[in-house]
């Protein structure tokens, strides 16, 4: 069985006989269903609609999954490389174990109710994303950008880059609407 590291997160890919596929093979709205044991290369998933989906055991690469709405999602060994997230809103999105995303874009999207606790995010762009009641214990965000980050609350217990502290604090005093004296 192969895996992979990101930061001090160990994701289980799927098995080599696992077709690539290109294309999606289902519909545009996935509701109560279950993604194990494959692998989606440049697929266009934007404006998507996925409601209590399982994942387990799936690596998405170079897709494209803007506007995208996740609600009720769990995933277990998951990995997403540089996809696109912009715009996207996911909704009690539940990372069970072993999810990481690398390269990854998610320009103002939303995280909602989820848990990302333990959730490896290296070589994200992450601006003007928000987080709403989010629990991310343990989320680790080194190697990331974080301007503009909303929702500081949900930022409890993540793990960061000194350098990465200035824009986080930015992010603390916009959130938090101090008056700030120069």
């Amino acid at each position: 069985m192969e895996t992979v590291n990101v930061h001090d997160v160990r994701v289980l890919l799927p098995d080599d006989e696992e077709d690539v596929h290109t294309t999606w093979p289902h519909a545009d709205t996935l509701t109560k269903a279950a993604l194990s044991h494959a692998e989606y290369r440049g697929v266009d998933l934007a404006g998507h609609r996925w409601n209590d989906v399982k994942m387990s055991r799936v690596v998405f690469t170079d897709c494209r999954l803007t506007g995208a709405i996740l609600n009720q999602v769990t995933m277990s060994d998951v990995l997403f490389r540089d996809c696109v997230f912009d715009y996207a809103h996911m909704a009690r999105v539940r990372a069970a174990s072993g999810v990481a995303f690398t390269g990854c874009r998610f320009t103002e999207a939303v995280f909602d109710s989820c848990d990302l606790s333990g959730v490896a995010m290296d070589g994200c762009r992450l601006a003007g994303v928000q987080f709403d009641g989010t629990r991310m214990d343990g989320c680790d965000l080194r190697g990331s950008t974080t301007e503009d980050v909303g929702g500081v609350l949900s930022l409890r217990g993540i793990k960061v880059d000194a350098d990465q502290v200035p824009n986080l604090m930015a992010s603390v005093v916009a959130d938090l609407r101090w008056k700030v004296d120069a």
